[in-house]
């Protein structure tokens, strides 16, 4: 599994501590085995990163059986960022732009592939603006499929009359109708914590966030933590 990369205390590679210099990202020793989790860390516009990240996911594959690559983006985006990735559809998902450059560079590894090879994205990260979470909530409300049926749910100009407590119940009733459906249970968990995440100041269709950083940021730490645990346990 691809998120970034750690480097050091690998027994299986020959990673030592110290700086590593080269124009070329396939000179520098990075693990391809001994972790379950491997971290690229990005300053965002950042070109070189983007260079090291096709090398290093080109060497996972093929050394690792890597198939799954986990990015810091909403949740609420993942259809969208995996009927991209493996070529289902051609229209790149506006809402994801900052994430252009990597979703392309998936999207080229994976044209040549077979479809069950093919590299498959798990976004982690809380949605927002408000659009987002309803997107979301739709999403996993249409999952339900027939035990759904019940429970009525609200065009996006609706939702955003609504105050919170309302919502909180619609994530409640949706809830109750997944039952023991772990994928549908962990959105809600996201959907969940990016009302409290929102209702905190985190209002980006108005302008940057407000509010106390010291409250909301960990919030979002929370949030990324538990979808990359939920990942993970999904795939074993």
């Amino acid at each position: 599994l691809l998120v970034s990369l750690i480097l050091g205390g690998c027994s299986n590679t020959e990673v030592r501590p110290g700086v590593y210099m080269s124009n070329d990202p396939a000179d520098f020793p990075f693990p391809t085995s001994g972790y379950a989790v491997y971290i690229v860390g990005e300053t965002h516009g950042n070109r070189e990163t983007k260079l090291i990240f096709l090398s290093y996911l080109q060497r996972l594959y093929e050394e690792a059986g890597l198939r799954d690559v986990i990015l810091e983006e909403d949740q609420g985006h993942e259809s969208d960022a995996n009927a991209y990735v493996r070529g289902e559809t051609a229209a790149f998902p506006a809402r994801l732009c900052l994430r252009a450059d990597i979703l392309g560079q998936i999207r080229e590894f994976n044209a040549s592939l077979p479809t069950n090879e093919k590299v498959s994205v798990h976004l982690v990260d809380v949605d927002s603006p408000l659009g987002t979470i309803h997107k979301h909530l739709g999403e996993l409300h249409a999952q339900l499929g027939p035990a759904g049926e019940a429970v009525h749910f609200p065009d996006l100009d609706e939702f955003r009359s609504w105050r919170s407590a309302p919502m909180y119940e619609l994530i409640d009733e949706i809830r109750q109708a997944a039952g023991d459906q772990p994928d549908i249970l962990n959105g809600l968990d996201t959907v969940q914590l990016s009302l409290e995440w929102y209702y905190l100041g985190n209002r980006l269709e108005i302008g940057q966030p407000r509010g106390s950083r010291r409250i909301f940021a960990p919030l979002r730490e929370d949030v990324m933590t538990q979808n990359i645990q939920h990942v993970l346990s999904q795939l074993n």
